[in-house]
Order: structure tokens, then C-alpha cells, then sequence
């Protein structure tokens, strides 16, 4: 899923793009890209080919307009690759000869829709009989450039060129004929949009005919209509116009592939013209993948185009959540043991039932010498694959353990059991009340390492890549060996898994303590209790005259001093001093209830909610309110009522339907999160469900919540939450739900119930 704004203002843009355009290659659904360091020789592949999903033109004149990719974040060179996109007329396998290249440009990761073909070598002529054309990426020659663009084959055969000729493609009527291939894990996914003719610009001004229609630019208009004065031609339709005031001219925009009409393509509240003057992407709201935004890292003071500003070797995000200084590198002052979340592509297989059974994993490569003394355990970090046994969540603890020698173990802690997610995790709260720990007189050698429980349904393990280090895995005997302090874990096995987990602990020298400082004073007749507070939480005082009535967490609120709203950075609280001789006073603090501020359960009609078709061909498809049957869901995910895309039959080829809420107010919310429940069976990478916030009143388009919503939910109804974006917030909104389909469709579709936004 993607939500860079920019692709979600360019949509309509695509729809209308292809409507007349004609696509070489297979298009950005590739998901899972992943990208590894060159070996030096087997992956030094530069060039790619598609040779299966090409088309045969008919003789004449044809331009390149755009292309589309999906790219790997790229872990040699810094999430960028010189690269160019080329067509070629097909002569036969492993013989090409190039008739069009664009302009070299350093992608990005992610999906990217619309990227200007540029340079001067985009139009090309098909000869007499017509020829089939196929679509290509190469790298350019240039320093540093260790990793190549191969697609995943899985999508089709391709021809890759070896590591001799780097810049081949980039000469029209130059002969492509030796390839090699090489195992690369990088992959991109790619097409091109090609239309017949001359590249049309009606009015002269440089600006396509294509760009200008699709982002709602007048193609017969030069910039001469509204100019500043008479000749400047800098009027908003023209190539110097600037509608949206961004500081970025249109032919500027063009450029850089940001939106004409959008200030803030990216939608991290930054406007393009700043971006590009600062040096940080107009098409990312976070440009550097660190998880923190540009604009957030302007808050923080750290540098939006690097990742780890301080070089400590942990990102910013990962500082922000540790409540370390992510300009400091003595900042937080912890001990990292483990290997950390930066493994790419882990994967999943479902157990054998035998020898992938392993249940535990001891890291006993990156192990920390720790001097005598007491420590505590704070947070971890993983990187897990997506979990095809049990539906993408894993039952795991983190643990660590004494070394005594190669399989041969003691457990000094261990924390809460989670349900782990797929993916990069920061700064996970170790938890439990086994996180502090002693290390004997000498030190000793510290190992991280991570367990499964023995649980129902539990049947694939928790194995780090070894390709990372040696490890210790224990075999399916002793499940919950780790969670006792201890315990001597000295029974290990190995069995073939592919599930991998990077993860690593971080602990700091000495026993933390969970209390808060309060500060205590008497003004006259009252007592004042002030203490540090965080927004979104909630605090109780609670008091008791006798120490041995319980833990604090049991003692009676005080004077009704409950449920008290956060005013950070500190509250304090006033009340008259009570008149027992001795008296103790608790803070206690947790998490408020989100607040709900819309709600649809679909019980009570269509409450608002309107629905609408763009498609091709209106009235086979369409968003329908009421009891769902089969292909679909038997029931509604509660009560009788959900929408549905024909709630009796499966989704039309060629739709384009679209289900909008009524009005939400977000005027004064600064963070809000859409839930709903949905049963969904879309066809994988051809169709395609999208999330979108709109502006109430004119339906004009804000950002995008989820993009390439696709797949299946395997026959039940599944409970989603997702934080709306910054651009949703201080607007009065709608949500829309589109499908999209291309011209087979055919699946049961998309169904909708218990629509709701809260607020912290």
C-alpha cells in the first residue's frame, strides 16, 4: 500500500493517460521489492528487457510519454539509482535495437506513476509491416552504481545485459545483443506509456498536451491570458505560470513530477518549491524513509535527507520513540544487542510439520560484554516476515541470556508476549516485570534472542537469516524454555525455515523505574500536586493512609480526581489538604479512549452516503447497500446491513466506482483514524481498491489514506485502522472508497461495514 499524496493527485491523471495511451511492460503492481549489496560479480546486471509483455505497433510515428515503477529502496547506494528508461523493436531473443531513451534520473523507492519520459529521444518510427516493441531500464556508468534494475522474472522473461555495457541503450539504432543474468534480489517493476503521433502541444508553451489536460491546464493557453504584464506569459495556464503558488513555475513542475495544482504534492505540509530549495523530494513526504516526515524532522532539527542524522546507528524515528536525542549520538545512552531491524526481504513458508519447527532463536554472533552490575531491558526491534500460517501476526517474546558457551545458555530476562507485525518495528516496549537484570562479578557475555510460546496454531518459528551470524535455535520440544528466569535453554536443533526475523534489545546500565516525578507543595490551606504529563493521556489520583492496603495501583481515587485530561507539558492539581496525620498520594496515568466523532454501522439506510461510477460502461458495477449472498460475504460483518460492489455478483471489468461518507468534521482534530471492517476478494495487481480523503465541499481531493488495496481477506471479515493523513486534518472531509477494475474483472469485490473516525 502507498500513501504518497502525490500518486493520489495524479490519479485521474493515469485513468485519462490510458484511456489513449498505449502501456509497453507489466506496470508497477510488483509488490515485496527488495534490493542487496552487489556481490561484486553475479549481480552486476545492468540493463533489463521485458520481453513478455511487449505490443506490436503498427508502422508510423509514435512519442513516449511517461512511465510508471516500482523500485527497491537501493542499500548500496542510499535509496537512489541512476537510471533511464529506453523501448526497443524486438529482432528476437537477446537481439534488440533501441528506438526511444529518456532522461536519466535517480528513482526513488516505492511505487512512482507518471514520471516524465523527458530528453530529447522520445519519439520514434515504427517501419512498413509494424513491429513489436518491448520496454527497458538501464543503469547508466557511474561511480558507486553496484546494483542493477532486473524485474522479478516471476512476472515474466526478461533479457538482462551483463556488466559490460552500461550505457548501450542510451543510442537510438544501437543493436542490444549480449545478456547475461545474474541472481539479483533488486527488482523493479516498469511500463511505459507510449500514444501515437508527434508529441502534441497546442499552444506552443513546452508544456505537453497530455500534462496540461490531465492536471487541468488550458493546452490553448501559452501563459498569455492573466500574465503579469504584457509578454511575461507567466499566466497560470502557460510553462512560467504558478497556480498553486508554490514558487514552482509549470514547466518546473513538469520537471520535477510534482502536481501544477497541489502546493504540497506530498502532502507532509511542506510546500514543492521549499522542498526543492531545501533538497529534499516534493514526491515523499519523507525523504529519506526514516519514518519520520520532512516536516517532522524540521520540528526535531533533524535532517530530512538522512536517516540517522546524529550516525549513531539508529534513525531518527527509532530516537524520537526511545525519547533519545536524534541529534546527539551519545543520546539515549543504551546498549544495542542483537543485529538489529535492517534485514530486507524476509520471507515466510508454511511448516512441514517436522523440521521447520523451531521455536527459539538466540543471536550468538552480535553479543555484548556487559561489566558486572544491574541493567534494565527498555525496548526492542524486529523486522519480521508477513506470516502465512496464522494470518500475519506471530505470538513472540524477547529475551536475553548469559553465554556460557555454544549452545549452552542462562535466561536473565524476558518480556511481554506480542502479536508481531510484518515489517520494520521500533523501539517496542520490551515490558513485563523481568526486565531488570544482574550481571555476576567477571561480566559476562550477553545474547538476544526471541521465542514462540507453545500456543494453538503456533507452526512456524521465529529464525534469523543466518546469513547474518550464527545462531542457536531450539528445537520444538522446549517452546517457553526462555520465559523463566534462569532457565538453562541447552537443547538446540536447525530445521530449513525461511520465516526470518531481524531483532535486537536495547538495555541501559542500571534498575529503571516506570514512576513519574511528582512535585509537592503547600500554598496556604491547599496542597498542590504537579507532575510531568504527555498529550493523549489520561491521569487518576489515587491515595491511601496505609501503605499495606494494596499496590498503589489499587488504592481509591482521591476526591474524585479521575480520568484528568493532559495539559503538557506538565498538570497540576489543587485541592485542600486533608486532615490525616499521614496520607500518600499516586499519579496514575494510561492511554485515553479514542473519540469517536462519526460512526455507520449501514443499520439505518444509507444515512448520507452517496455512491457514483466513472467507469466505461455505467451500471455493471456498482456500490450497493444492503444483505450481502454469495460470491460475496453470507452475512454483514454486523447487523444485516453493509455496501457492497453488487452485493449478488462479482465486479465487472472496466469499473470505476466510488462510495463517499457524508461530511466529517476535522476542523479541530490533530490526529484522526479511519476504521472500518471489510470482506475483500479483488484480483491481485490487475484491480485495485483505493482510500481517499476528499474536501466536503467541493469533492476536490486531499490525499490518499491506502492505495492497491487488492487480494483477499481468505472468507472473513477483517477490522482495519489506519491514521488519516496530515492534509485530512483542520478540513471538513469526506471519505471515498473507489474500485477499479481493468477490462476481465470477474471477482466477488469489495464489501463495507461499521465505518468509523475517532479522534485521541
Amino acid at each position: 500500500m502507498f500513501k504518497t499524496p502525490f500518486l493520489t493527485t495524479c490519479f485521474s491523471f493515469i485513468l485519462l493517460a490510458r484511456a489513449s495511451a498505449i502501456t509497453i511492460g507489466f506496470g508497477t503492481g510488483l509488490v515485496g521489492v527488495q534490493d542487496t549489496p552487489s556481490d561484486g560479480n553475479s549481480n552486476q546486471m545492468r540493463q533489463n528487457i521485458n520481453i513478455t509483455d511487449t505490443v506490436f505497433l503498427d508502422a508510423g510515428t509514435y512519442h513516449a510519454t511517461t512511465w510508471d515503477y516500482n523500485a527497491a529502496p537501493d542499500a548500496t547506494n542510499g535509496a537512489a539509482q541512476p537510471v533511464f528508461p529506453f523501448l526497443v523493436i524486438v529482432n528476437g531473443p537477446a537481439n534488440h535495437t533501441v528506438v526511444a531513451f529518456g532522461e536519466t534520473i535517480d528513482t526513488d523507492p516505492g511505487l512512482q506513476a507518471l514520471v516524465p519520459f523527458g530528453g530529447t529521444n522520445d519519439t520514434f518510427t515504427i517501419p512498413a509491416g509494424g513491429a513489436t516493441v518491448a520496454a527497458g531500464v538501464q543503469n547508466t556508468n557511474g561511480a558507486s552504481v553496484q546494483n542493477s534494475i532486473l524485474t522479478d522474472t516471476s512476472f515474466g522473461s526478461t533479457d538482462h545485459a551483463n556488466s559490460g555495457n552500461f550505457d548501450e541503450a542510451g543510442g537510438v539504432g544501437n543493436t542490444l545483443d549480449s545478456f547475461g543474468h545474474g541472481n539479483l534480489t533488486r527488482t523493479y517493476a516498469f511500463s511505459i506509456e507510449v500514444e501515437a503521433g508527434e508529441v502534441t502541444d497546442a499552444d506552443g508553451d513546452g508544456l505537453p498536451t497530455l500534462w496540461e489536460n490531465a492536471n487541468n491546464l488550458d493546452d490553448n493557453d501559452d501563459g498569455t491570458a492573466g500574465e503579469s504584464a504584457d509578454g511575461a506569459q507567466d499566466g497560470p495556464n502557460g510553462a512560467l505560470g504558478d497556480p498553486d503558488n508554490d514558487s514552482l513555475s509549470n514547466e518546473e513542475e513538469l520537471a520535477n513530477n510534482t502536481d501544477p495544482q497541489e502546493a504540497d504534492s506530498d502532502g507532509d505540509t511542506i510546500n514543492d518549491g521549499t522542498e526543492i530549495a531545501n533538497g529534499t523530494n516534493p514526491r515523499n513526504a519523507d525523504s529519506d524513509d526514516d519514518g519520520l516526515t520532512d516536516a517532522e524532522e524540521v520540528t526535531a532539527g533533524t535532517d530530512p535527507n538522512d536517516p540517522d542524522t546524529d550516525g549513531d546507528g539508529r534513525t531518527d524515528e527509532q530516537e524520537i520513540a526511545l525519547g533519545s536525542d536524534p541529534n546527539d549520538p551519545n543520546s539515549p545512552n543504551t546498549i544495542k544487542i542483537g543485529f538489529g531491524a535492517n534485514l530486507a526481504g524476509v520471507t515466510d513458508t508454511q511448516s512441514d510439520g517436522f523440521s521447520n519447527q523451531m521455536r527459539q532463536n538466540i543471536n550468538i554472533t552480535d553479543t555484548v560484554f556487559l561489566d558486572a552490575g544491574t541493567y534494565t531491558a527498555l525496548s526492542w526491534e524486529y523486522n519480521a516476515a508477513a506470516d502465512l500460517t496464522n494470518g500475519g501476526t506471530q505470538p513472540t517474546f524477547p529475551f536475553l541470556t548469559i553465554v556460557n558457551g555454544p549452545a549452552n545458555h542462562t535466561v536473565i530476562a524476558f518480556g511481554d508476549t506480542i502479536d508481531t507485525e510484518p515489517g520494520m518495528q521500533f523501539a517496542v516496549p520490551f515490558g513485563g516485570e523481568n526486565n531488570v537484570f544482574t550481571v555476576p562479578e567477571g561480566g559476562a557475555t550477553i545474547a538476544a534472542g526471541i521465542q514462540n510460546p507453545s500456543s494453538d496454531g503456533v507452526t512456524n518459528s521465529i529464525l534469523t537469516d543466518t546469513s547474518f551470524g550464527s545462531t542457536d535455535h531450539a528445537n520444538s520440544a522446549n517452546f517457553s524454555e526462555a520465559g523463566s528466569l534462569g532457565a538453562t535453554l541447552d537443547s538446540f536443533g536447525h530445521g530449513n525455515l525461511t520465516r526470518t526475523y531481524a531483532f535486537a534489545i536495547d538495555v541501559k546500565a542500571g534498575a529503571s523505574s516506570n514512576k513519574m516525578q511528582l512535585d509537592v507543595d503547600q500554598v496556604g490551606g491547599d496542597l498542590v500536586i504537579s507532575w510531568p504529563s504527555v498529550l493523549g493521556k489520561l491521569y487518576n489520583l489515587r491515595s491511601e493512609t496505609d501503605l499495606s492496603n494494596g499496590e498503589p495501583a489499587t488504592w481509591p481515587i482521591y476526591d474524585g480526581n479521575q480520568d484528568i485530561a493532559a495539559t503538557p507539558a506538565t498538570n497540576s492539581l489543587t485541592f485542600p489538604l486533608p486532615a490525616d496525620s499521614e496520607r500518600y498520594f499516586v499519579i496514575e496515568e494510561f492511554d485515553a479512549p479514542p473519540v469517536p466523532i462519526f460512526e455507520e454501522s449501514f443499520e439505518n439506510g444509507q444515512g448520507g452516503w452517496t455512491t457514483g461510477v466513472d467507469d466505461t460502461a455505467p451500471g455493471d458495477t456498482n456500490w450497493e447497500l444492503g444483505s450481502p449472498v454469495a460470491p460475496g460475504p453470507s452475512a454483514a460483518n454486523s447487523g444485516l446491513n453493509c455496501f457492497g460492489t453488487n452485493l449478488t455478483e462479482n465486479y465487472q471489468a472496466d469499473a470505476d466506482i466510488w462510495l463517499r461518507s457524508p461530511a466529517i468534521d476535522l476542523s479541530l482534530a490533530g490526529e484522526a483514524t479511519l476504521n472500518y471492517s471489510e470482506f475483500r476478494d479483488i484480483e491481485e495487481v490487475f484491480d485495485s481498491g483505493e482510500i481517499r480523503v476528499l474536501n466536503a465541499a467541493d469533492n476536490s481531493l486531499l490525499a490518499v489514506v491506502s492505495s492497491a488495496i487488492e487480494g483477499t481477506t481468505l472468507g472473513l471479515w477483517e477490522n482495519v485502522s489506519t491514521k488519516l493523513p496530515a492534509a485530512a486534518l483542520g478540513n471538513l472531509i469526506k471519505i471515498e472508497f473507489r474500485l477499479m477494475s481493468d477490462n476481465f474483472g470477474d471477482f466477488p469485490g469489495w464489501y463495507l461495514d461499521d465505518v468509523s473516525v475517532t479522534i485521541p
